[in-house]
């Protein structure tokens, strides 16, 4: 271990987890003393068991309840040579799985660089730091990202889930060359914008791809409707595979503009109608004034960012299904995802036929999917394996 690092020790009996790989260390596992209390958000620690011996080298964060995440052995050097390695790993495999330089670059965990998360437009890279131990790791990051890849702009994220329990979040910040307006992006033969200043996340969702690439195949003559579409994901590839019409519907005027921008992209805008509004609130009033829909995609934010908001969740998830079942026609097909890790796929299946059931309706599934294998999930880290998305043909 380096006699340089500040050491963190586990309470007797914990560790069990890490041996066998999780890269976890929760709060409650921690023996926690003034010492350790005093160490600033971020900083590399060595592990140490009970027995006094070192067990990985981690990024500590002392006001969440993930207080270690893990890098690797103790002792560990975490620099920009690792990262650099890391970071090529993650190149190369994606380099395997696209064509194109479009996708998801780095999965945090899934990646073995623990708060880390970069997606790759071509040139351009978001960087998103989702923890204080990511942002410790700015300058050594920068450097094997410019070793590896030398990007033309990079956007620096540091908000999220864990930034927030750290009260940590700060603004936007942007690198290298300035980025002159929405970038365009190419996914499955479609043309696509991505606003990476002020978009949702850092700019795009490339994880809902290969969902995208399957409702395509069933969109010939149909009329389709896209809720909480964002910029148009679902809705461009639906007009694509032939829709006769789609209905493109977010709160976000700025998101639906850039649907329509990429319609004219891809020379299908004649077809594409939009409306802004709430889902929750436009899906009943549609289906009671006698809308319906050959095929509807129900793709919503985060309804449960913790635990303890999943029965709140499950309820609008069962809601959003009673609806689609009011307006999708005999044989319709229903596309609704969840992107929470707290909602696995038994619990929304249950929530969607509890909907469709009060709708007076029943649904064969079809597809069971998730996101792309461009963000590579933990195997000791169910919770990085996070969407789900069920395909359901209607009675």
């Amino acid at each position: 271990m380096s006699s340089r690092r500040p050491q963190v020790h586990l309470r007797p009996g914990s560790g069990r987890a890490l041996a066998r790989g999780r890269p976890w260390i929760y709060t409650k596992e921690l023996r926690w003393d003034e010492a350790t209390s005093a160490l600033p958000a971020g900083c590399l620690v060595d592990v140490v068991d009970a027995r006094g011996r070192g067990v990985a080298s981690a990024s500590f964060h002392p006001t969440a309840p993930i207080s270690l995440r893990c890098w690797g052995a103790a002792g560990l050097q975490v620099d920009s040579a690792l990262l650099s390695t890391r970071l090529e790993a993650a190149l190369q495999l994606r380099r395997r799985l696209y064509q194109q330089e479009f996708y998801r670059l780095v999965h945090a965990e899934g990646d073995g660089m623990p708060g880390v998360v970069m997606d790759r437009y071509g040139p351009v890279l978001a960087l998103r730091l989702q923890t204080a131990g990511a942002e410790h790791l700015l300058e050594p990051l920068l450097a094997a990202v410019h070793q590896v890849l030398a990007p033309r702009s990079l956007l620096l994220h540091r908000q999220g889930q864990a930034r927030r329990l750290e009260q940590a979040e700060a603004p936007l910040e942007q690198r290298g060359e300035p980025l002159q307006g929405p970038l365009e992006i190419s996914e499955n033969q479609a043309r696509y914008l991505v606003d990476l200043r002020r978009g949702q996340k850092t700019g795009w969702y490339y994880d809902q791809q290969p969902q995208r690439s399957f409702l395509r195949r069933l969109t010939a003559g149909c009329r389709v409707l896209d809720a909480f579409c964002y910029s148009g994901g679902f809705a461009i590839q639906a007009l694509l595979g032939g829709a006769s019409e789609v209905l493109a519907l977010d709160r976000s005027a700025p998101a639906l503009e850039l649907a329509r921008a990429a319609a004219g992209l891809n020379g299908c805008e004649a077809r594409l109608k939009t409306l802004r509004a709430d889902a929750f609130e436009a899906l009943p009033a549609m289906a009671a004034s006698g809308e319906r829909f050959d095929l509807l995609v129900l793709d919503p934010p985060p309804l449960a960012r913790l635990r303890r908001h999943r029965a709140g969740a499950l309820q609008a998830h069962r809601r959003l299904a009673e609806d689609a079942g009011r307006l999708l026609e005999p044989g319709g097909i229903l596309l609704q995802s969840s992107c929470s890790h707290a909602i696995d796929e038994v619990m929304l299946l249950r929530a969607i036929s509890q909907g469709l059931a009060t709708a007076g309706r029943q649904g064969r599934v079809i597809l069971r999917g998730g996101a792309g294998p461009d963000h590579p999930s933990h195997s000791q880290l169910p919770q990085t394996a996070y969407l789900t998305a069920l395909a359901l043909a209607l009675d």
